[in-house]
């Protein structure tokens, strides 16, 4: 819990889980922490929507905003993420399309994004997750068919998609 650095002094997990801290992303100091590699601010009251700047941290592997007043749609730019292991979007007000640039995080083994206002389909770029364990989507208004390459992901082990359209 806390604030982490490495030996050279850069921050480099940031866990504030549960701290009561209020306001948004706006003034973020994103350029300043560009060895972020964790960041917990879930059971806060960040509200507006998620910055497209949170794709630049390239080193992230677990990033979790569950359990916020966030709004508006998930960044394209989540896509670039490509190191992450765990993205949780819980519990917040997101809305809009799930975006298929998401099918781009192939070291990702857990997403979760239930309880949020999604619409749309399941991206069929999801099936370029092959080391996904877990996909928690219940509780949205997602539609259509669940893509059939969600079929073929070696490592599934929970698809939750309970409690949508």
């Amino acid at each position: 819990y806390g604030v982490s650095c490495n030996i050279g002094g850069s921050i480099i997990r940031l866990n504030l889980t549960g701290s009561d801290i209020e306001g948004t992303f706006e003034d973020f100091p994103f350029s300043s922490l560009p060895n972020l590699t964790y960041v917990d601010l879930s059971m806060n009251s960040f509200s507006g929507t998620i910055s497209p700047l949170w794709g630049k941290f390239s080193k992230l592997v677990y990033f979790d905003l569950s359990i916020n007043q966030l709004v508006g749609e998930i960044p394209p730019e989540l896509g670039d993420l490509s190191n992450l292991d765990t993205l949780h979007l819980v519990e917040n007000k997101l809305n809009g399309s799930i975006p298929s640039e998401l099918g781009r995080l192939t070291k990702v083994t857990e997403i979760a994004m239930y309880d949020n206002l999604f619409t749309g389909p399941i991206p069929s770029s999801f099936g370029n997750l092959t080391k996904l364990v877990n996909l928690y989507l219940f509780i949205n208004s997602l539609t259509g068919p669940i893509p059939p390459e969600i079929g073929n992901l070696p490592n599934l082990k929970e698809l939750c998609l309970d409690r949508n359209n």
